[in-house]
């Protein structure tokens, strides 16, 4: 998720049937389960999906240099300060509601047969 042309704030994962629109506002849930606020609003954010398709027929290799250049613009997008090796900022996940209300589901039928 981006908040500026070139920077990530936030990851958010959903499920595969669900498109998140550039918007305005979005409610999501903090996948730290140790989070204080598990709700929150965001707004005025741009959403980019971070895997892309792959065609595994295809059989022509990627030369190594244009994944060297992928992967180092990809870094360029998150805050520096989440890159140190020594005490790096936090960079927050977030899960959509839809896949919140799934994940707590299927928690709740796992504790019930464990009983």
């Amino acid at each position: 998720m981006h908040q500026s042309p070139k920077r990530a704030f936030a990851d958010l994962i959903a499920l595969a049937t669900e498109t998140i629109v550039d918007a305005t506002s979005l409610t999501v849930v903090n996948s730290d389960p140790l989070s204080v606020d598990r709700q929150q609003r965001l707004t005025h954010f741009e959403a980019r999906p971070l895997l892309a398709p792959v065609d595994l027929s295809n059989t022509t290799s990627i030369p190594v240099t244009t994944i060297q250049a992928t992967t180092q613009a990809k870094l360029a997008e998150l805050p520096r300060t989440t890159q140190r090796l020594v005490n790096p900022d936090l960079y927050p996940v977030y899960m959509t509601t839809t896949l919140s209300q799934l994940q707590t589901s299927l928690l709740n039928k796992m504790t019930i047969l464990a009983d």
